[in-house]
């Protein structure tokens, strides 16, 4: 726009879904899906006339968050996805993924880089939550004991944030998903 000589671009990599746990794993644990990783940088948009944004989709279950990416030619700034928690196929506790590691080139500056918390591992008893990011909170404990789900969402919220991990008591039950990224652009005279 007319006027404008700095943006503050905000990149938020998406969570990735937590693991499920399959039918035959009685007693299986998954892990919590990463959370994606975030950058943020300030930007002379004084000879730049456009960016290209890529905005990544939340991982469902047992799946990759997506990368955010904004690109001026000069530019780049991504927001890695955060990595999907292990599935559970037997009995036994799985990792949970980790965070997504933002990325900054071109230009001067200082860039604020910060990684996506990692998903939580499966522990014995309960199901692991969703790593948080900066802009948005990881899903929460899913229990299946007979058929039922309880004890908070699977679903992360905000953006970015993972989605739980599942536990199996004796029924196949999916990971929750993670949040979707996001891209904020600050305009300044």
């Amino acid at each position: 726009p007319a006027d404008i000589t700095k943006v503050m671009v905000e990149v938020q990599g998406a969570g990735a879904g937590g693991g499920h746990s399959a039918a035959s794993a009685s007693g299986g644990i998954s892990g919590g899906g990463g959370a994606g990783g975030y950058v943020r940088k300030i930007i002379d948009v004084s000879s730049i006339s456009s960016s290209t944004l890529t905005i990544g989709a939340g991982g469902g279950d047992g799946a990759d968050g997506g990368a955010t990416i904004w690109n001026d030619g000069t530019h780049t700034l991504t927001g890695t996805g955060g990595i999907k928690g292990e599935n559970a196929s037997a009995a036994g506790t799985r990792n949970g993924g980790l965070g997504g590691v933002p990325t900054a080139s071109g230009g001067s500056g200082t860039d604020l880089k910060i990684t996506g918390q990692s998903g939580i591992s499966g522990y014995a008893g309960g199901s692991p939550s969703g790593g948080d990011s900066t802009l948005g909170l990881g899903g929460h404990f899913r229990l299946n004991t007979t058929g039922v789900v309880g004890g908070g969402s699977t679903v992360a919220t905000g953006y970015g944030g993972g989605g739980c991990g599942s536990y199996n008591n004796g029924a196949s039950l999916a990971g929750g998903s993670g949040s979707g990224g996001i891209v904020i652009v600050w305009e300044y005279k």
